[in-house]
């Protein structure tokens, strides 16, 4: 029987062009603001953490088309509600040292804060980029997809800390440095969680009240693939605006929240 698994590489991903946002971009601007505004640091940030905790069906509007086929076995098993907070207590404090390493003509300085990030997220286990391929597990037919090459990583990284020193909506550089790190998958372990502390980090950088936070990690594990399945579209199909989407359904629940207590 002819063996019928592939094996496929990931495309580095770049920014999008304004045109490719245009239809969302007045909602991006909006709801950008409403997070800026909403001064969602310490209790805030708990309270939105203990809400969606205790009702998951706030994040419907956070759900994929296919979503119904979402493996939730893909999901992390380590607990969410911990997680998150372990994340938000490294990002706390390192405001000024991101500043320093975006403004900085050196890329070598935001290297090493990221490196440091990873460092610290898994219990100083990994913290150095990745030399060699890594791909995705097989699924049930054995097929893989690998992250795009370890010679691309620099060049990602580069991009993105140009990208954040730019200027526009804080929320959009947010969003897209957090899918180009996680997609160029520069470290062995712990991409995830420094994508979810670069997000945060750009948008304090943007505007955003110091040490800022949202829990992304929770939101993603109620959108059963959300988030992850709108990635895959901006890096397969190079369509950005469901991934733009859903930080912007995701933006209209925290002001929710906030509104009611």
């Amino acid at each position: 029987m002819k063996d019928m698994t592939f094996n496929k590489r990931r495309t580095p991903l770049t920014e999008p062009s304004h045109s490719k946002l245009a239809l969302v971009e007045a909602q991006l601007s909006v709801a950008n603001q409403s997070l800026q505004a909403s001064s969602l640091i310490d209790r805030a940030t708990e309270r939105v953490a203990e809400r969606i905790l205790s009702d998951p069906k706030m994040c419907k509007k956070l759900l994929h088309p296919l979503s119904s086929h979402w493996n939730e076995q893909q999901i992390i098993s380590t607990p969410h509600e911990n997680l998150w907070q372990r994340e938000r207590l490294v990002c706390t404090g390192l405001l000024k040292k991101f500043k320093f390493a975006v403004d900085s003509e050196d890329v070598t300085y935001f290297i090493l804060l990221l490196k440091e990030i990873n460092l610290a997220l898994t219990d100083n286990k990994y913290g150095d980029f990745r030399k060699t391929d890594v791909n995705t597990a097989p699924d049930a037919y054995g097929n893989r997809v690998f992250y795009p090459s370890a010679d691309n990583i620099i060049s990602s990284i580069i991009n993105i800390k140009n990208y954040c020193m730019g200027g526009g909506i804080g929320l959009r550089k947010a969003i897209i440095s957090q899918a180009i790190l996680v997609n160029s998958h520069p470290f062995h372990d712990g991409n995830g969680r420094v994508g979810r502390i670069l997000f945060n980090l750009t948008m304090q950088y943007s505007g955003a009240s110091d040490n800022f936070y949202i829990p992304l990690k929770i939101f993603s594990n109620m959108a059963t693939g959300g988030y992850e399945l709108s990635l895959r579209e901006a890096e397969i199909f190079g369509r950005w605006t469901p991934l733009i989407s859903y930080f912007i359904s995701m933006s209209s629940i925290i002001e929710r929240i906030l509104r009611q207590n």
